[in-house]
């Protein structure tokens, strides 16, 4: 067989897992590592299907500057409708022993969160979120990234 053919498979079988979409990935960062409470931290993140099952995670990076224990979000959902849904999150990032429960990098504390477990998305196409913190003092030191991942939820795994 010649090269063109075996270069047009390999065309079309690239095309075809790129249209699957199991997993998303999104962090953003902060200038200087500090969150104003007025900044809303922005994600589009599209949903290909309402048949599969899928684990949604919220995910942190925080210095040692970071000065609680704790940190209450609120987040603003906007599914393709329209419709606003807003929720507060509070993330516990302490143990009740003082020990952080993120994993240690250097001097950061990393965070992934699980806010919801083998969820079915109501429709298709691309989500917004806006996150902003809602924490007593407007300005929060210590906050390096903030982001979203979800991934498909495999059939063994359910």
């Amino acid at each position: 067989m010649n090269n063109n053919f075996f270069i047009l498979i390999f065309i079309v079988i690239l095309l075809l897992s790129s249209c699957k979409q199991d997993k998303y990935y999104d962090i953003q960062s902060f200038d200087d590592e500090v969150w104003v409470y007025t900044e809303w931290k922005e994600f589009a993140i599209p949903i290909p299907d309402t048949i599969n099952l899928y684990n949604f995670h919220l995910l942190l990076r925080t210095s040692q500057e970071y000065p609680y224990t704790n940190l209450y979000l609120f987040v603003q959902n906007i599914p393709p409708t329209g419709s606003i849904y807003e929720d507060t999150l509070l993330l516990i990032l302490y143990d009740e022993n003082g020990k952080p429960i993120g994993k240690k990098s250097n001097k950061n504390y990393i965070y992934d969160f699980l806010i919801r477990k083998n969820y079915i998305f109501p429709s298709t196409g691309v989500y917004t979120l806006l996150v902003t913190h809602g924490m007593r003092d407007s300005i929060l030191p210590g906050i390096i990234e903030i982001g979203f991942k979800f991934e498909k939820v495999n059939k063994n795994e359910r």
